[in-house]
């Protein structure tokens, strides 16, 4: 879904969006961390951190100008 924001919503060229998507390499060991979170701190906390991560990182998408 990423991808498909940063191009419509952004105006991102479709493969800078994919090399920006892929490049990032959270998206490799998200469930790696979060297993490992769960296991370290429970799966409440592990969840509202999580939770808390997405809603920020959703604000600041929304706060940056588009990509012309």
């Amino acid at each position: 879904m990423m991808p498909l924001f940063l191009v419509s919503e952004r105006g991102m060229d479709r493969g800078w969006a994919n090399v920006f998507v892929a490049s990032l390499g959270f998206w490799d060991y998200c469930g790696l961390v979060a297993g490992q979170s769960v296991d370290r701190l429970g799966w409440r906390k592990t969840l509202m951190i999580f939770l808390l991560a997405s809603g920020i990182s959703t604000v600041l998408l929304g706060l940056f100008p588009a990509w012309h």
